[in-house]
């Protein structure tokens, strides 16, 4: 069955390209088609697109496999090519309120203002401008839409993977809405961190840590090669000379490293923000069942982990493209809940 002319959140990621496509409807979303393709390691480097053929071919194979003809595409950039910031800003004319926005970018943004696209949007109160600043880097963004245009298919928006998480966890999760949660995106090279409080976006950013942190410490405390490395960490049973007991240990120290670094970023958050407690985490990526992952957030923080579930209030009757599950489609959830002209 082809389906015409549809939207789609496509996640581009190190271990693969994930495709979702929603539909709204009074009773929430339905989804239409969801798809996945693993994506050649060593693709992409640091979220930019290194072998352009690749990328893009991984980004065809997972689009052919929802039959959606004609996509308009949702994509993102990541955290480490983004800059995101709250404002609160006084009662002031629009004029006014744009020369002060722009003048708050420049003196906060950390890249030359010369190579970003700004973007903002305002929620006016009565007695303040509550501003959402986003700056994303030229040269990233551009290094998306090639791709997309170079697998065959058109950018209608380019979004940043914390907005998209964002999204995606509160369409599933509105029970947190009233509260300050973190959301914890474990993907195969990095982490993406982000502070959402009373459904704000208050902060983000990516740790250049992921899965493969665990790929790597198998390899090099337990001498397996990178396939066994790969194929133990995922449950596959390990070669005679190691016990289980050896494989889980090794696993749960890298968990931890990864732990350490996510509570330095939440840190140094609240070392600048207002007072307030991050309440609840919310863990989703391909790399989120990491062995001692969750339990040692949980520990970590003393407070509740929720593996995030991104088709939780989606109804998945007659999807296309197979039974999509875990908590690595997240940020393509996100994504294909945005539509053009959104804010």
């Amino acid at each position: 069955m082809l389906i015409q002319s549809q939207t789609v959140g496509l996640d581009i990621g190190s271990s693969a390209a994930r495709v979702v496509a929603l539909r709204p409807t009074r009773a929430g979303w339905t989804l239409i088609a969801a798809a996945e393709a693993s994506m050649p390691p060593g693709s992409l480097l640091d979220g930019t697109a290194v072998n352009h053929e690749a990328v893009a071919g991984a980004v065809r194979e997972a689009m052919s496999r929802t039959a959606i003809r004609r996509p308009r595409v949702i994509a993102a950039v990541s955290g480490r090519a983004a800059f995101v910031k709250r404002l609160v800003l006084p009662p002031m004319s629009a004029g006014e309120l744009s020369e002060a926005i722009r003048w708050e970018a420049e003196q906060q943004i950390p890249f030359d203002p010369v190579d970003v696209r700004l973007d903002y949007d305002v929620s006016t109160g009565a007695a303040s401008n509550d501003v959402l600043l986003v700056a994303a880097r030229r040269d990233r963004l551009n290094n998306r839409a090639l791709i997309v245009a170079r697998a065959g298919y058109r950018v209608v928006v380019l979004d940043l993977e914390a907005l998209a998480l964002t999204n995606a966890c509160h369409m599933n999760y509105p029970e947190f809405r009233d509260r300050q949660i973190g959301l914890v995106h474990v993907g195969r090279a990095a982490t993406l961190v982000c502070v959402v409080e009373r459904s704000h976006l208050m902060f983000t950013r990516d740790i250049p840590l992921g899965g493969k942190l665990h790929t790597e410490a198998l390899q090099h405390d337990l001498g397996l090669d990178a396939e066994t490395a790969v194929r133990v960490q995922h449950g596959g049973e390990p070669p005679g000379n190691v016990t289980r007991e050896r494989v889980l240990g090794v696993m749960r120290d890298a968990s931890r490293q990864l732990v350490l670094e996510v509570r330095a970023t939440i840190d140094a958050y609240r070392a600048a923000a207002p007072p307030g407690t991050v309440q609840r985490i919310a863990l989703s990526g391909g790399g989120s069942n990491a062995v001692g992952l969750r339990e040692l957030l949980s520990d970590e923080f003393g407070i509740p982990v929720d593996v995030l579930d991104p088709f939780r209030r989606v109804n998945r009757t007659r999807a296309v493209g197979g039974e999509p599950a875990g908590p690595g489609y997240a940020i393509a959830v996100g994504l294909a809940m945005r539509r053009k002209g959104d804010r």
